[in-house]
C-alpha cells in the first residue's frame, strides 16, 4: 500500500512507491537528482508546462469543434426559415448523404474474400 501525505495549505500530495519497487524508485530518483542535476521543482515546473500545453490543444480542438457544429446549425435553421428545403426533403437529402458516406466508410474499413472450393 502507498503511503501518502496531503499538505493541503501548499495542495501538495507526497507519495511513496509501494516496498517492493521503493529500490528501483530511489535508484532512479537519486539518479535524476545527482547525475542529471534536475529537482523537483524542476520536475513540477515541466508538468505545469506540459499540462498548460495540453490544456490549450484540447481547448483549440473542442472551440474549432463547436464552431463547426454552430456553423452547420446556423446554415440548417436558415435552410427551413427560408423554405429552401422541405423537412421531409432535407431528411431524404441527409439519409442519403450519410448512407452513401458510411457505405463508403465501412467498404474501406472491411476486407471481404470470398473462396470458392470446387469439388470434383
Amino acid at each position: 500500500m502507498n503511503e501518502n501525505s496531503v499538505d493541503r495549505k501548499n495542495q501538495t500530495v507526497t507519495s511513496k512507491p509501494p516496498k517492493e519497487f521503493r529500490a528501483e524508485y530511489n535508484a532512479v530518483k537519486n539518479y535524476m537528482h545527482n547525475e542529471l542535476g534536475i529537482t523537483k521543482d524542476d520536475i513540477l515546473q515541466i508538468i505545469k508546462e506540459t499540462v498548460q500545453t495540453e490544456i490549450s490543444k484540447v481547448n483549440k480542438i473542442a472551440y474549432i469543434e463547436r464552431t463547426i457544429e454552430d456553423v452547420v446549425k446556423q446554415e440548417i435553421y436558415g435552410s427551413f426559415r427560408s423554405d429552401y428545403w422541405s423537412k421531409d426533403a432535407f431528411k431524404q437529402r441527409v439519409s442519403k448523404v450519410l448512407t452513401d458516406n458510411l457505405t463508403d466508410i465501412v467498404a474501406n474499413q472491411l476486407s471481404i474474400s470470398v473462396e470458392v472450393n470446387k469439388e470434383s
